[in-house]
């Protein structure tokens, strides 16, 4: 079922890319020129395909990741969390983090998520 959801999220997004690349293909032509109208749509077409793969890429790597497998070579791998804390000497809080370290091929990732049992700023 996640192979369809994500296949269907990309189409959607290319979709979407493709939608918005005519929208500017239209307005170039029509308050421009035609092919300021053609490199408009260009441009529009491969930054929302990039940003419709990066965000794929993305969303694999951290189903990967929470599967507890390694996206790189599928080994084991376990979260570390720090939880939020205070910095007595910065007087801030410094933000949690979750890293994933892989030892087999080297591969880590950092997001800064908090989890229920970090404290809340005041």
């Amino acid at each position: 079922m996640q192979v369809a959801k994500s296949g269907l999220d990309a189409v959607i997004g290319v979709f979407a890319a493709l939608t918005w690349a005519f929208a500017a293909f239209v307005l170039g032509h029509r308050f421009v020129s035609p092919v300021a109208g053609g490199l408009l749509a260009v441009a529009v077409l491969s930054s929302g395909v990039i940003a419709e793969l990066r965000a794929q890429l993305y969303e694999r790597r951290i189903a990967s990741l929470l599967r507890g497998a390694c996206p790189s070579c599928g080994a084991g791998i376990l979260p570390e969390h720090r939880h939020r804390r205070w910095e007595p000497e910065r007087n801030e809080w410094v933000a949690p983090d979750t890293a994933w370290d892989c030892r087999h091929c080297e591969f880590n990732h950092t997001e800064a998520w908090d989890c229920p049992a970090c404290p809340v700023r005041t």
